[in-house]
């Protein structure tokens, strides 16, 4: 994983799962925010931003029945979180709603079509059809994100078709902009964004990430047909679930609608393979580490470059875990090293990575390093019987075939993430189904 890609997770997780913010788009900024010099500052500043252009080609909904609103958390050493107020890129700081679904921060498309972006970390553009999203924030200024699995009466925004964009945009610093599309939770609206502009040595960086055109109906269709992930697409709502949403309490309008024990038998056949069998995985460090079950458990030891670090042991993992990415590092996790730590991470990670991808047991090395012959080979990910669909299927239906659709799926570089160092062109395209 890259030490971009490692940033941008940090600022994320910074953020109480990712929160939005507070104020509303073009209307009255939070208490004690200065609107006449933030829009004077905002002004003088337009040209060096990075402005972003909205392109509604949906086929379906008219731009007047197209919002959408951008938040952020302010570049460190400044942890508060704003929201756009205007085009220009003018922000204000988030204002408590007292956790009540009023906060309502849209712009209409019909009304503005291009943006400009200050610099943000864990930014996040939400899109909806034809009703806006309303967030919650709390007395801190830390807003709830929207979520899509909450069928609870309290959860406003469950039958609106949302989707957004995530990024973090130094600008114009050489750290430039990192981001992606994330299908991690769910899927809702098929989105396509298009960044170009130079490395920091001039190289010309040119990038395009969404689905294929007509893939998101494909996508769903091959999902319906799936009688283990067919629960996952949403009645009504356009809505696609990831497995490890999908087994939250009120997912759906009935309770989860996914198998707790759907992995339940493959990671049994691992667990019993390499009781016997080895399980070897080279880190980005060049050191190869090698795991097998013993008591219960599967253990990875050093057999070079791996002085003075500890056996990495990882408890068996649940279908949850598996989906969910979850911390399964019994031992060895932390250690008194920050390369214990990142060892770990990437041993765990290669591992989970793996089961999603079902290739443990047709590959007894499995790869961290995008270089390494198991991620040069995409092809085999996703060929047995038990498997990520709900990833298989977006793969096959996405630009280049990468998407964000687990939580570690940039192991073997499959992920939407891409880094341009100096963007001066970002489109955003709500593309039809």
């Amino acid at each position: 994983m890259t030490s971009d890609r490692r940033a941008f997770l940090a600022s994320l997780a910074s953020a109480a799962a990712l929160a939005a913010c507070a104020g509303g788009g073009g209307s009255v900024p939070g208490a004690g925010a200065n609107p006449s010099q933030l829009r004077r500052r905002a002004a003088r500043a337009k040209s060096s931003l990075l402005a972003a252009q909205i392109a509604n080609k949906t086929g379906k909904y008219a731009d007047k029945d197209v919002y959408f609103f951008l938040y952020g958390q302010g570049i460190p050493p400044d942890n508060d979180w704003y929201h756009l107020t205007d085009p220009d890129g003018t922000i204000v700081k988030c204002a408590s709603t007292k956790l009540k679904y009023s906060a309502d921060y849209s712009f209409s498309l019909a009304d503005v079509s291009t943006i400009h972006l200050p610099p943000m970390r864990a930014a996040r553009l939400y899109f909806s059809f034809e009703k806006k999203l309303l967030l919650q924030v709390n007395d801190a200024g830390i807003p709830t994100p929207p979520i899509g699995f909450d069928s609870t009466a309290q959860n406003v925004n469950y039958d609106t078709i949302f989707d957004f964009v995530e990024w973090t945009l130094s600008y114009p610093s050489d750290a430039g902009w990192n981001g992606n599309l994330t299908m991690v939770d769910a899927v809702n609206i098929p989105i396509d964004y298009h960044i170009a502009g130079e490395s920091l040595t001039g190289t010309k960086l040119d990038y395009t990430r969404g689905f294929q055109s007509g893939g998101f109906s494909k996508f769903i269709s091959a999902m319906q047909a799936n009688d283990d992930f067919a629960g996952l697409v949403l009645p009504g709502t356009g809505r696609v679930l990831a497995p490890n949403t999908g087994m939250e309490p009120f997912a759906g309008k009935n309770g989860p609608v996914f198998s707790k024990t759907y992995y339940e038998a493959y990671v049994n056949d691992v667990w019993t393979k390499y009781e016997s069998s080895t399980l070897s995985i080279v880190t980005n460090q060049g050191a190869t580490w090698t795991g097998q079950v013993k008591d219960g458990k599967l253990t990875f030891t050093p057999q070079s470059s791996g002085s003075g670090l500890e056996p990495v042991v990882l408890d068996k993992p649940t279908t949850l875990q598996v989906f969910a990415c979850a911390d399964i590092c019994s031992s060895g996790c932390d250690g008194t090293s920050p390369l214990q730590r990142d060892v770990n991470n990437q041993i765990r990670g290669a591992v989970l990575a793996a089961f999603n991808r079902s290739t443990l047991l047709t590959n007894t090395t499995i790869g961290v390093n995008p270089q390494s012959d198991y991620c040069k080979d995409p092809s085999a990910f996703y060929q047995e019987k038990t498997t990520n669909y709900y990833s298989k299927y977006i793969h096959e239906n996405t630009q280049s075939h990468l998407a964000y659709t687990f939580g570690i799926d940039d192991y073997c570089d499959q992920s939407s993430f891409v880094t341009v160092q100096k963007p001066d062109v970002f489109e955003v395209t709500l593309v039809p189904q």
